[in-house]
């Protein structure tokens, strides 16, 4: 079963923290199977200067509106690492870019 960790700047509405938490279950059953009545999921909230994230030199810009997904999670085959990216839209771990 996954166990997600959703980190973001503290400021969203619970209705935007629960739609997020929404999308990534979505994802979570789509891309990585995951079984429809299992949702293991953190939201952590930080205050701004306490979430950094810095571009990795892929040329992605960086805003307060970040959000970290840390998905824990054994087994994925090579299709399911192909809908997983760091921006525009490119598997990087998997192109060598990371």
């Amino acid at each position: 079963m996954p166990l997600v960790r959703i980190e973001v700047n503290h400021g969203r509405s619970a209705s935007e923290l629960r739609k997020l938490a929404d999308v990534v279950q979505d994802v979570m059953q789509d891309v990585f199977a995951a079984p429809p009545g299992g949702r293991y999921q953190v939201i952590t909230e930080h205050a701004v200067a306490r979430l950094i994230a810095k571009d990795s030199g892929l040329g992605l810009p960086r805003t307060d509106d970040l959000v970290i997904l840390q998905i824990f999670h054994q087994g994925r085959s090579a299709q399911q690492k192909t809908d997983w990216s760091f921006g525009h839209g490119r598997a990087q771990f998997l192109t060598g870019e990371l």
